[in-house]
Parts: structure tokens; sequence; C-alpha cells
């Protein structure tokens, strides 16, 4: 199924098969950009708000990488369209890491000894 190390979890949410699939599918590309990943953690949660009782979800996302971690969390009404943006803004903040990864082997300064 998924060779990827991707961890799913549910806070009052049932994690279904339909739900895996979805965050499968969207977080595959992050190791097709950075394949130094160790592990991705995806939480997701149902927060009741106490006076409408109507509930928002809350999709947190932790990347892994040696000697660095990225946290991004994104709350929306519809837990699919949280899981598309949490995928967008992880896929940010990694291709940025890269990107300025590169930029600093580029422009070492030799040392001067």
């Amino acid at each position: 199924m998924n060779t990827n190390p991707i961890i799913l979890s549910g806070v009052h949410v049932e994690v279904t098969e339909a739900l895996k699939l979805k965050v499968f599918e969207q977080l595959e590309q992050l190791f097709a950009h950075e394949p130094r990943i160790l592990r991705v953690r995806v939480e997701l949660e149902c927060v009741t708000h106490a006076t409408s009782h109507r509930g928002e979800f809350l999709a947190r996302g932790h990347v892994e990488l040696k000697g660095r971690t990225f946290f991004v969390s994104e709350r929306m009404d519809d837990l699919y369209a949280a899981i598309g943006s949490l995928s967008q803004k992880l896929d940010r903040k990694i291709r940025r890491h890269s990107r300025r990864r590169e930029a600093d082997r580029k422009y070492a300064q030799p040392l001067g000894v």
C-alpha cells in the first residue's frame, strides 16, 4: 500500500479508509520534493465549540527531517479541505527549506585560515 512513513491518528474523528487514502495521496508529493524525510505524523481532530455546538476540524502535520522538525496546523469546517490545505502548507515549508539549504551551499564562503 504505502512505503513512506506516514503516521495518521484521529482525535474525536474516526480514521476511515477514505481518509487514509486522501492523506496518503496528498502527502506523497512531500517525499518527491525531499527524500530525506524520516517521518510524517498527521493528527486529525474535531473541535466542538461550547456555545454553537458546531464542529470544526483541526489538522496538524509534523514532518521530521534529520536534525529538523516542521510543524503546521490548519483549522477549517471541512476535513478534506483542511487536509488539502495542510498538505500545501507542508509542501511550501519543505520547498523553502530545500531552497535555503541549496543557497547556503552555493554561496558558501571559503574559510580564511
